[in-house]
């Protein structure tokens, strides 16, 4: 989220013009993955999600696959996220 320009910390919705160009400003602070989730070791058996529709990816080589979720042994899509 940070990297499309929404900080942890910006409301959801804003109010004004002005607040949305105040928040635009804020440097972008990119946070990195804790020390401990670095160190979870993939599972040895694939796990798979279902998403939101019932589906998921057809094997480890879908480009639907979320590819941080498939280095710990997750199959399931990459979430959309979206702002408005």
């Amino acid at each position: 989220m940070i990297e499309m320009g929404l900080s942890r910390d910006a409301p959801a919705i804003t109010e004004s013009l002005e607040e949305e160009e105040r928040l635009k400003a804020q440097p972008k602070i990119v946070e990195q993955v804790p020390e401990w989730a670095e160190k979870v070791p993939r599972l040895e058996k694939l796990l798979q999600f279902l998403d939101e529709l019932g589906n998921i990816p057809r094997d480890e080589g879908d480009e639907s696959a979320d590819p941080d979720m498939l280095m710990k042994g997750v199959l399931t899509t990459r979430l959309a996220i979206f702002f408005i």
